[in-house]
């Protein structure tokens, strides 16, 4: 249960909590956010809350430096489309849905993200 919720408070903090809203009404400034990276980043985030649970801190530093990289970057002033964000939240029910070996693959594939990301570069 606790879990659930924890997992819960992260999808809506990547959503909410980066700026990111879930719609195209852009302002002329605004850039839209591609699917690869919200996927990216919110799995950063979501394997940050679950290697804390875990007790793995050197882990949860790797995500947690690389989520403030991204922010550093300007990740907040992106939105995202409803196809990236239906994309982001089926993502989330996959982790939470995972044993806890594939949430080590998919957690894995996200700090591989973080390793290739241009959006900090």
């Amino acid at each position: 249960m606790k879990k659930q919720i924890i997992a819960g408070l992260v999808a809506g903090l990547i959503v909410s909590g980066l700026g990111i809203a879930a719609s195209v009404q852009a302002q002329p400034m605004t850039q839209t956010l591609d699917t690869e990276t919200a996927i990216g980043i919110g799995g950063l985030m979501i394997c940050d809350v679950f290697y804390n649970e875990n007790e793995m801190p050197i882990q949860g530093a790797i995500v947690k430096k690389a989520v403030l990289d991204h922010q550093k970057a300007g990740i907040e002033d992106h939105i995202m489309t409803q196809e990236t964000s239906n994309k982001l939240e089926q993502y989330f029910a996959d982790f939470r849905a995972s044993s806890e070996e594939q949430k080590m693959h998919l957690c894995n594939q996200a700090i591989e993200f973080a390793r290739n990301s241009t959006f900090v570069k």
